[in-house]
């Protein structure tokens, strides 16, 4: 049996999954994996290239967008191994990464969730971990200060959430916290996973002492517009499963005075794409539904 399980969930990326899966075979030695791809109905020739190109990999060809949780959830479940590793089709490994971090999570048994330093393209450090959706984070988020909140640090150390780009996950803290909310059609869905890990005992963990490189949003083909209104659904859903009804009115208020002044510099300025997208994030809000409505745009 394997003892690490690559789940790499794709959607018209050929040419970044090309490359992200010949640097997982170049690159990763010393392990026994398996690498599993969920193809979410790509139109671009991803599953013919994966077959001819990599025919030891396991794909699974959804024939439609599942989205990021619950594509990655179709891998999970088939799988058996001790640990798992979600990885984006927009990630390209230089180094043994896995290896490392392989060896590092199992001297530690207290650990769920590991992640990596991610780089830019330009080998600068992108940001790879960050603080839970409080309140307080998401007025930060929303008004121009996030800055201070994803952050890349330079020492081994426990932190909120790691970006999903890049997180080896055991099986024990799946089979303790459950996997992956499929409400979340993508983003938002890794930190509420790692908050459900959290709170069933185990820690999660930045480990910068390997890395890898992630090219952002290499998926998304629509601008902004789709991920501003997933993450507006995605933290509405969150105060709903985790919060109080207290907080999440405040964090529809939040994203409604956002949404507001977001609309209003669209109409002095013009900027039809600005006006589109925040017309509809107000609308998200006064639809949203808490009973596992999710948005099923392409993103």
């Amino acid at each position: 049996m394997s003892e690490c399980a690559i789940v790499i969930v794709n959607w018209n990326t050929k040419d970044l999954l090309f490359d992200c899966l010949k640097s997982v075979f170049e690159c990763t030695r010393g392990i026994s994996f398996e690498v599993w791809v969920v193809d979410n109905g790509s139109t671009d020739g991803s599953q013919d290239m994966v077959k001819k190109s990599f025919p030891q990999v396991k794909l699974v060809e959804t024939n439609e967008n599942l989205g990021f949780a619950k594509a990655n959830n179709v891998a999970i479940r088939k799988t058996d191994t001790p640990y798992v590793i979600l990885l984006n089709s927009d990630t390209k490994l230089t180094q043994d990464t896995f290896t490392s971090m392989m060896k590092f999570v199992k001297e530690r048994k207290d650990v769920g969730v590991v992640g990596c330093k991610l780089l830019n393209r330009d080998g600068s450090n992108q940001p790879s971990a960050a603080p839970f959706y409080y309140i307080w984070v998401i007025f930060l988020m929303l008004f121009g200060f996030d800055r201070f909140l994803r952050r890349s640090f330079d020492v081994t150390r426990e932190v909120d959430w790691v970006v999903g780009a890049c997180m080896l996950v055991t099986r024990d803290a799946i089979t303790k916290a459950g996997l992956l909310d499929e409400a979340f059609f993508m983003y938002v869905e890794e930190a509420e996973w790692c908050y459900r890990i959290k709170r069933a005992g185990y820690k999660v963990l930045y480990y910068p002492i390997t890395s890898l490189y992630h090219l952002t949003r290499g998926s998304s083909t629509s601008g902004k517009k789709h991920a501003i209104l997933n993450i507006y659904w995605g933290l509405q859903y969150w105060y709903t499963k985790h919060g109080s009804l207290f907080s999440l009115i405040f964090v529809r208020f939040l994203l409604l005075t956002k949404a507001v002044i977001a609309l209003g510099i669209g109409f002095i300025l013009r900027r039809k794409a600005l006006i589109e997208t925040y017309r509809e994030a107000i609308g998200r809000i006064f639809s949203f539904r808490s009973f596992g409505r999710r948005l099923d745009d392409h993103v």
